[in-house]
């Protein structure tokens, strides 16, 4: 599990500020009684803190992954300065990144502003405030899913994966990136759930289903790319193996076909043989398969191997086949486990489901 060293202070941070903002809220609008009946404004106190809970909970997602994956980069910058930097520059990214949403809150908040301006007064701005953050919030945590992917695509290159076959399928078969998808699953999980009672509270607006959707979709999305990249990755190492054993076995029969026939088998070695080459292992797919035969044959028909070197090698490939057939298979069903709420909300919601 991610580690989040600072989560009882963020937690309470943000409980603080979405308090201290309902309280001026308060004293800004000229009507209290209306302030108070006001729902958007109550629920806040909970809505902002769970959007600044879950970005901080992506980041710190990332952080351990990219710590797993390049130790020498998982720590913060050292210093106030560019510690600064670091994190104007990640606020910055994320509000690009809901910058459309921010557009259209910003026109339908200045409408609700004139509209409710008699009892609201300028508590109206200062809502607008929070839904500002609320945005940039959800940005970081867009921002940093994504990273994720990027960060497959830059630690899971194909030396990497063929120098480290046996640590990714037999040591150690979690990868970080693939257990980084399913936490952030997690992450979007409690994310819907604030945002179903918000709009079961309040009455919610589009830009709150489309960024619980497009939530979903990143996250979805950045975990198939993850896994669909490693697999290709280690298929691809797998293929120069097979390369390599079936250009072996060609230099091996050349040689054997011009030497003595003292080395002949048996009709019985034969069908042994054939048998242990072609079975097949329940689950892997035929270009496994078509790998699996040829390594098979060529550790067989090797005149230089000895029975144990060849009974070792085949149940090391072998189970690099089985394996690489499971790869990211738990974690798939945890994501979609963990989706399905949100996706299901958001299917009802819009009337796909539910007869509405």
């Amino acid at each position: 599990m991610t580690k989040a060293p600072r989560i009882k202070f963020v937690i309470f941070a943000s409980f603080a500020l979405s308090i201290g903002f309902w309280m001026a809220g308060y004293l800004l609008a000229p009507d209290p009684s209306a302030f108070v009946r006001n729902t958007s404004w109550l629920y806040q106190v909970v809505w902002l803190p769970a959007h600044v809970l879950c970005g901080y909970l992506a980041l710190c997602i990332y952080r351990e992954a990219l710590s797993s994956c390049h130790a020498e980069a998982g720590d913060l910058p050292v210093g106030v300065i560019p510690y600064l930097n670091y994190l104007v520059k990640k606020l910055l990214i994320a509000t690009l990144a809901v910058m459309p949403f921010l557009i259209m809150d910003g026109v339908e908040g200045y409408e609700m502003v004139l509209e409710e301006f008699s009892s609201m007064g300028n508590s109206g701005w200062l809502l607008m405030t929070v839904w500002l953050i609320e945005w940039v919030a959800t940005g970081v945590l867009w921002v940093h899913v994504l990273l994720t992917l990027r960060l497959t695509f830059e630690f899971y290159n194909e030396s990497y994966v063929r120098d480290n076959l046996e640590s990714l399928l037999i040591a150690s078969k979690d990868s970080p990136l693939l257990l980084a998808g399913v936490e952030n699953s997690l992450v979007i999980l409690l994310y819907a759930l604030a945002t179903f009672g918000y709009i079961w509270f309040v009455g919610g607006e589009l830009s709150d289903f489309v960024a619980l959707g497009v939530s979903a979709v990143f996250v979805l999305v950045a975990f198939l790319g993850s896994m669909m990249h490693l697999k290709m990755k280690i298929n691809r190492a797998l293929d120069d193996i097979y390369e390599s054993r079936l250009q072996h076995m060609l230099k091996v029969g050349a040689k054997s076909s011009t030497s003595t026939a003292e080395g002949n088998h048996s009709l019985e070695d034969l069908r042994v043989i054939d048998q242990l080459v072609f079975s097949r292992p329940t689950g892997i797919s035929l270009r496994s398969y078509a790998r699996l035969r040829s390594i098979k044959a060529s550790l067989l028909l090797d005149p230089e191997s000895d029975s144990q070197s060849i009974a070792r090698d085949m149940f090391l490939y072998t189970e690099y086949e089985l394996r690489l057939a499971t790869v990211g298979a738990a974690e798939l069903r945890a994501v979609m486990i963990r989706l399905s709420a949100p996706i299901a909300g958001l299917m009802a919601k819009s009337g796909l489901v539910g007869g509405s």
